[in-house]
């Protein structure tokens, strides 16, 4: 999967292997750009939409909430159509991908 040009720092909540880990964080958002589906998004990633939910709605979360608006505008499912493939399994974050 491409990256998504969408650029946030990952909310950092207590560490869990089974959680919002940020390279979760950062998958989620680039499923929700590239499908526009909060369903599909969360499938991805083995989240539930309630969770999603939770995570957008946390108090710290502001750049969450900026990329999930960010992610469902038209105009980055077509960049993403349009962007070449990375060159690294890093993305454009510099986290591994999972």
């Amino acid at each position: 999967m491409q990256p998504s040009r969408i650029r946030f720092t990952p909310l950092a909540l207590t560490s869990r292997h089974d959680g919002w880990t940020a390279a979760r964080q950062i998958k989620f958002i680039e499923e929700l750009a590239a499908t526009k589906s909060l369903p599909r998004a969360c499938k991805a990633v083995g989240m539930s939409r309630a969770s999603a939910y939770k995570l957008r709605d946390h108090a710290d979360a502001a750049e969450i909430r900026s990329a999930w608006r960010k992610a469902l505008e038209p105009e980055f499912a077509a960049e993403r159509r349009r962007s070449p493939a990375p060159s690294s399994a890093l993305g454009v974050w510099g986290i591994a991908q999972s």
